[in-house]
């Protein structure tokens, strides 16, 4: 048996195969595994504030804590797409500022099914396919298609890497120096909350919120925090940049350095 919801009475959801069906237009669309993870917390909680860290745990896991904002914000964007292609109006997933997400839509229903629709599509391709006898034309046309997409795919690859190696070669020095074991804390005010390893074990979320609490962030200009802690000299740098420290064009960033006189709570300028 394979779990599904039902919702509005007209759209199926399968989570095992992460598939959206609709019984209106026989539409099927098959979606990524975060997301139907992301779907399925939102059928079990309808018209109920579902938190951003706890999403980061129901669809990535232990993993969440590397998860960047970003990641979330793309799911739940192609989550929303995904539900008005199958034929949902209106926006059934609202942002609710500062506290999370929140479902909303008629009904939701839990049923059990014997079949998965990702066996019966198997199924169906299988049928389709099957070996029909061609003439000679179509047979020689049918490999000059195949030489063509081989030609295609790998000009492609070539033109790729070409790209990419100008995007590396055009990422500022200093963008590319800054460390990269940073992970995502919180979301603080407008701000996203980034730590070092270091700091990340050093303190709790509550005490390097006190800190932020101290201090003038410009989350509009600079929405990307980034807290660097050196335990050779007592120090917490505290990194402010327009966009992620990964970023590969013009990044605006700006350094504050702050003396650490034996702890989070006790930080002086």
């Amino acid at each position: 048996m394979s779990k599904c919801y039902t919702i509005n009475d007209n759209i199926s959801f399968h989570p095992e195969s992460a598939t959206l069906s609709s019984s209106l237009s026989g539409a099927r669309i098959k979606i990524n595994v975060p997301t139907a993870q992301l779907l399925e917390a939102f059928v079990n909680r309808v018209g109920l504030i579902i938190s951003q860290s706890d999403l980061y745990s129901i669809a990535w896991g232990d993993n969440g804590v590397n998860v960047t904002p970003n990641t979330l914000y793309q799911n739940i964007s192609l989550l929303r797409k995904a539900l008005q292609d199958i034929g949902l109006s209106g926006d059934t997933i609202t942002t609710v500022r500062g506290k999370g997400f929140i479902f909303t839509v008629t009904k939701v229903a839990e049923c059990e099914v014997d079949i998965d629709p990702e066996d019966e599509v198997n199924d169906v391709i299988s049928e389709n396919i099957a070996p029909h006898r061609q003439d000679e034309n179509l047979t020689t046309q049918s490999k000059y298609k195949k030489h063509n997409i081989v030609l295609l795919v790998t000009s492609m690859f070539i033109l790729f890497g070409i790209v990419i190696y100008f995007i590396n070669k055009s990422i500022p020095k200093r963008i590319m120096d800054y460390p990269k074991n940073f992970t995502f804390l919180s979301k603080f005010d407008e701000c996203s909350i980034f730590t070092s390893t270091e700091l990340h074990n050093l303190g709790s979320q509550e005490k390097i919120n006190a800190f932020l609490s101290t201090q003038s962030l410009e989350c509009k200009t600079y929405p990307y925090i980034y807290l660097n802690y050196t335990s050779r000299h007592p120090t917490i740098s505290v990194i402010s940049c327009e966009h992620e420290v990964n970023y590969s064009k013009k990044n605006n960033c700006k350094t504050e350095i702050f003396v650490n006189h034996g702890g989070l709570n006790e930080i002086k300028h």
